[in-house]
C-alpha cells in the first residue's frame, strides 16, 4: 500500500493550492456535441482554474485537424516525450537515474487524470465534474453543492490519487520504487516551493 504523499504530486495539476489547500479525459466518453464558437468564447473564464479545462479544449482541436482521436492524440505525445527521453539520455543530457523518473512520470499521468481524480473525490461521475467546468464552476462551487468540507475533500482526494498510483503499479505501468522516488520527489519540492525542475 502506498504511503500519503501522493497529493502533492496532484495538487499543482489540479491547481488547489492556489485555492485553499495550503497544505498542499481519460475516461472513454462519447464526445459532446461541438458547442459554437460564440457559445464558447462567452463562458465565463475561472482564474486559477485547472482541475478541469473547459471543452472542446485545443486537444481536440489539434486531434481534428490531424484526423485522429484525443486519445490517439495523448498516446502519440506519449511516446514522442518517451523517446525525448531516451535520446536526451543517449546524450549524456540526463543521467541514467532522472531519465528512468522521468520515464516513470510520463507514464504515470495518464492515471493522475485531474477531472477524473476531483469526479472520485467528490463522489461524482467525470460527465457531472466536466459539465460544471464547461459551465465555470469553481471548485469552490461544487464542495459547495455537495456539502462537502474542505478537509474532507483533501483527504479524498488524497484517497483518489493513492488509489490511482497504487492501479499503475499493479498494472506494471511503474514499480513500487519508482512510485516510492516519485512521491519523494514531489514531497521536496512542495516543501521546498522554489524547486522546479523534474526529478
Amino acid at each position: 500500500m502506498l504511503r500519503r504523499g501522493w497529493w502533492l504530486l496532484v495538487a499543482p495539476l489540479l491547481g488547489l493550492a492556489a485555492l485553499w489547500l495550503p497544505n498542499a479525459a481519460r475516461a472513454a466518453s462519447p464526445a459532446p456535441a461541438e458547442p459554437a464558437a460564440a457559445e464558447v468564447a462567452a463562458r465565463p473564464q475561472v482564474p486559477g482554474l485547472r482541475w478541469c479545462r473547459p471543452t472542446p479544449t485545443r486537444q481536440t482541436f489539434l486531434a481534428q485537424a490531424l484526423g485522429i482521436s484525443e486519445a490517439e492524440l495523448q498516446a502519440a505525445q506519449q511516446e514522442a516525450t518517451l523517446a525525448w527521453i531516451e535520446d536526451r539520455e543517449q546524450k549524456g543530457v540526463l543521467a541514467p537515474r532522472r531519465a528512468e523518473l522521468l520515464r516513470a512520470r510520463t507514464r504515470l499521468q495518464p492515471y493522475l487524470n485531474p477531472t477524473e481524480l476531483v469526479a472520485k473525490a467528490l463522489g461524482l461521475s467525470v460527465e457531472e465534474v466536466q459539465q460544471a467546468c464547461d459551465a465555470g464552476q469553481t471548485l469552490r462551487d461544487l464542495l459547495a453543492a455537495q456539502n462537502m468540507r474542505r478537509a474532507d475533500f483533501a483527504k479524498a482526494l488524497r484517497q483518489a490519487a493513492d488509489e490511482a498510483v497504487q492501479q499503475a503499479v499493479d498494472d506494471g505501468v511503474v514499480t513500487q520504487e519508482q512510485a516510492d522516488a516519485l512521491r519523494a520527489w514531489a514531497r521536496a519540492r512542495w516543501q521546498g516551493r522554489g524547486g522546479r525542475r523534474a526529478p
